[in-house]
């Protein structure tokens, strides 16, 4: 979805340099190490398709995450969960998902269809708020397609990937990568002043 070898089904950012990383076991330890190694490597933006079952309240991944968008300037986008609905959860956001500096995806059906006005919330995408002082914070930030997605299949050919938020994530972190290629200063982890 964001980056592909197909000779006409490019990816949203095709000139985007694109890493994968991860941990067969699901460890955050691993997980959080390999996004470490990503931002070492140079990556100015990363995709969290994971996630675990949390409170409400930030736990210690949303804080390793936070730290990394502050700290070493990456743009992290995290999917929200498909913990509602038909999913049969409680409708909680997924940490890292609960981070304060983490832009946190939801997702909507599209229908099929080139129409906004048929567009619908997917069903399962996780929505409930982490709890806050103010009872100000509202997750997900933003959301993207997630439902019956086309993309580009392992043997080469198009096709049905499936659906969730994770498929949300990955849209949105290349239409960040394609804002960075824009404007190179978004991704440049300096903080500017505003002009006078």
């Amino acid at each position: 979805m964001i980056n592909s070898a197909h000779p006409t089904a490019r990816g949203i950012a095709p000139g985007a340099l694109l890493w994968a990383g991860g941990s067969c076991s699901g460890l955050s330890s691993q997980l959080q190490d390999r996004a470490t190694a990503a931002a070492n490597w140079g990556a100015r933006a990363v995709n969290l398709s994971w996630g675990s079952s949390a409170a409400l309240s930030p736990g210690i991944n949303d804080r390793f995450f936070d730290d990394m968008v502050l700290n070493r300037h990456v743009f992290v986008v995290k999917s929200a969960g498909n913990r509602a609905g038909p999913c049969q959860g409680d409708a909680k956001i997924t940490s890292p998902g609960l981070a304060y500096n983490v832009l946190t995806a939801g997702g909507y059906d599209d229908r099929n269809t080139n129409d906004w006005t048929d567009d619908i919330m997917d069903d399962c995408s996780s929505y409930v708020d982490p709890t806050s002082a103010h009872g100000d914070r509202e997750k997900p930030e933003v959301v993207a397609p997630s439902m019956n997605i086309v993309s580009t299949l392992t043997d080469g050919t198009i096709g049905n990937i499936g659906s969730g938020t994770s498929w949300a994530s990955g849209l949105i972190t290349a239409a960040a990568a394609l804002l960075m290629q824009r404007l190179p200063r978004c991704s440049s982890g300096r903080r500017r002043s505003r002009p006078s």
